[in-house]
């Protein structure tokens, strides 16, 4: 199932930080809007999905409560640009 294009955004923010090597490696953060629909398909039975979300790519992935009468979450994803772009396309794949 495909999220609505009004519900969906991603806000990049970008801090230089973590060194590999002699490079400089860009650490990312993505916000993901996930309609309350959605977001039992996120957590999987007993978290199983979430936690299969941050072992494969690599990332950091905290789920948000809603804002005061809102029910819509925010997914916040963390980590290098591949381990966030693979987190994303695993989230679109659980929704």
């Amino acid at each position: 199932m495909e999220m609505d294009r009004k519900t969906h955004s991603i806000q990049a923010d970008v801090e230089l930080g973590r060194v590999r090597g002699s490079e400089i490696v860009a650490n990312t953060t993505v916000e993901i809007v996930v309609p309350a629909y959605a977001i039992g398909s996120v957590y999987g039975e007993n978290g199983s999905n979430l936690d299969r979300l941050r072992q494969i790519s690599g990332a950091k992935i905290v789920i948000l409560e809603p804002q005061p009468g809102a029910t819509d979450r925010i997914v916040s994803i963390s980590g290098t640009p591949d381990e966030t772009l693979s987190a994303q396309s695993l989230l679109q794949a659980f929704i």
